[in-house]
């Protein structure tokens, strides 16, 4: 019996035969698996770096809102004592004109 190299590693009998469609199917089910396993794992880290810069976002959100109410609360300190002055200086200049 004479071999051909050519039909025994033929595309259509490497493609008939089950030990290499076993072998295709193995490979290509492994292949899903990382792929699915590697878009959950890039899933996970993206959820995660947002989660942290969200978390970060608000941490520096309230010290800068904590500043400026600190801001408001001395211009209106300010503002307070100077009305209080000039209320006081209106009182006495009354006084003394009368």
């Amino acid at each position: 019996m004479v071999f051909n190299i050519h039909d025994i590693f033929s595309k259509n009998t490497l493609a008939q035969d089950a030990n290499v469609k076993k072998i295709i199917s193995e490979q290509t089910a492994q292949w899903s698996t990382i792929m699915e396993k590697q878009r959950k794992e890039e899933w996970d880290l993206l959820k995660n770096q947002t989660q942290n810069s969200r978390d970060e976002l608000k941490r520096l959100i309230e010290i800068v809102q904590a500043t400026q109410i600190k801001q408001l609360q001395a211009k209106h300190d300010k503002l307070v004592h100077i009305i209080y002055l000039f209320c006081y200086t209106s009182l006495l200049l009354q006084r003394f004109e009368k």
